[in-house]
């Protein structure tokens, strides 16, 4: 039986998140390549305004008191976050923003990391 007919889409084999980001993550060369995809993705977007800031802040994480949050061994983390490594996340931190707005089109191509809606779009690049 065909899926379409019942109204299922399939989209073959599945990955985590995680590793797909991180598959990303490793095919941006060092440098600035990635403030460049963030300048692309603005103009893509018929920006006017694209914005850099750099946050010089080192932001503290909270103490167990403070927080509930569980990390991914269940434990309430000791630092208000997920896992111990991510303290080094904390800051400073390169901020980018732009003048567009996200439409839904926009977030449905966020869940599709690895089919970008631009290589059926002729006008992005």
């Amino acid at each position: 039986m065909d899926p379409a007919f019942l109204g299922f889409r399939s989209h073959g084999i599945r990955e985590p998140l995680t590793n797909r980001i991180a598959g990303i993550l490793d095919e941006y060369p060092d440098g600035t390549q990635i403030a460049r995809e963030l300048l692309q993705n603005s103009d893509d977007a018929r920006s006017r305004v694209q914005w850099y800031l750099l946050d010089h802040h080192h932001h503290h994480a909270r103490s167990q008191k403070q927080t509930k949050s569980k990390g991914a061994s269940g434990q309430v983390g000791e630092l208000g976050l997920f896992h111990k490594d991510l303290i080094e996340y904390m800051g400073p931190a390169l901020l980018a923003g732009s003048d567009s707005v996200f439409e839904e089109k926009d977030f449905l191509s966020m869940k599709n990391l690895a089919a970008s809606e631009k290589k059926t779009d002729e006008t992005k690049i």
